[in-house]
């Protein structure tokens, strides 16, 4: 359907241009009002031109593709974030981008150990790094006082359900986190056990 808009926006510019200039033009009665009156016809279709490229060629659509550069700096930026919730699990996992949370980027754990997650599931994890004001937290959960702070895991379990409309939302079932010190990321001690954690997920069989 877009697409066929696409196809006929500049012959319907056209068509609006010669309205609203014929329309400017015939208001007025004096032959010097002729030239305002195609003016206000072009200022007017200027600016429908404006909004319907706007809307029509899709500039406020989601689909649309990111730039290559962007989509490069994206790439690297979450393979590393993946790089760092992989490390920090005990089993294999296959995460992909899911969206944000409070700012910080979300992945979808599709498959713990080689064994898929089904669908109606969700398994979300992410990692911030940002927060170097929990290092005192950090102290008193590996009993280390002087324990450099690195990040967090934070973990969440939903479940689809449908909304209202027959719209999908989730609703989260458990939360969880696990604050990590430079040391226990360096030397990967006291990783994440996603199996004995959250042994309420289901698996594709």
């Amino acid at each position: 359907m877009k697409e066929k808009m696409r196809k006929v926006r500049y012959p319907m510019l056209i068509v609006w241009g010669i309205f609203m200039g014929a329309a400017g033009t015939a208001g007025v009665k004096s032959s010097w009002h002729v030239i305002p009156g195609w003016l206000i016809g072009v200022i007017v279709i200027l600016g429908i031109m404006v909004m319907l490229t706007w809307m029509i060629s899709g500039k406020n659509d989601k689909s649309i593709t990111t730039p290559e550069k962007e989509t490069e700096k994206l790439t690297s930026k979450y393979n590393s974030e993946i790089s760092v919730i992989s490390k920090a699990v005990e089993e294999p996992v296959e995460l992909e981008f899911w969206g944000k949370r409070n700012g910080i980027d979300q992945f979808r754990v599709k498959s713990i150990a080689g064994r898929n997650v089904v669908s109606d599931h969700v398994l979300l994890i992410s990692f911030d790094g940002s927060e170097a004001r929990d290092v005192a937290l950090d102290a008193v959960v590996t009993g280390k006082e002087h324990s450099e702070y690195f990040g967090k895991i934070e973990m969440l379990y939903c479940k689809r359900q449908q909304g209202h409309y027959g719209t999908e939302k989730l609703k989260t079932e458990k939360i969880d986190k696990v604050i990590l010190s430079k040391e226990q990321w360096e030397n990967e001690t006291g990783k994440i056990k996603l199996l004995e954690l959250w042994n309420c997920i289901p698996f594709e069989k």
